[in-house]
């Protein structure tokens, strides 16, 4: 363990249809006590370093962060559920980070099924609350 902490997120989006891109990307933060940054310190973007993409538990590339600390990859993956894991190694200067997200890779047909009652729910959703703001309106005027 090093010195100063580190922290990942990691960001995903799920579900997807098969042959649709995931692309993974995240943040690699290192936390600047007082001392180094005066007055209060707090956490600053870590850039130029390396970050392990991890699927369903294999290495699957390296990629180095950017001047703010950010870093993408896409990736294709095939049907069902996956695990992707990104992991900051650690220095001697600061602690090794890691994050771990799940992506659901659907067939076309449920990914189409899904869109559709994920639109049927929001438009209920939204529906309802027109209905619930009326009735609230109308009792009051």
């Amino acid at each position: 363990m090093g010195l100063f902490a580190t922290n990942i997120t990691l960001h995903v989006q799920t579900p997807i249809a098969v042959g649709e891109v995931e692309r993974i990307s995240g943040t690699l933060m290192w936390y600047c006590p007082p001392f180094l940054c005066p007055p209060f310190g707090g956490w600053k973007p870590y850039p130029e370093v390396p970050v392990d993409i991890y699927i369903d538990g294999k290495k699957y590339t390296t990629v180095t962060t950017d001047g703010n600390g950010n870093f993408q990859v896409d990736v294709y993956l095939s049907e069902g559920i996956h695990t992707i894991e990104a992991e900051y190694p650690g220095s001697w200067k600061d602690s090794p980070a890691s994050a771990t997200e799940t992506v659901q890779v659907m067939s076309l047909q449920e990914y189409n099924q899904y869109v559709t009652n994920q639109a049927i729910q929001w438009g209920l959703a939204g529906f309802a609350a027109v209905m619930v703001l009326g009735l609230l309106l109308k009792e009051r005027y």
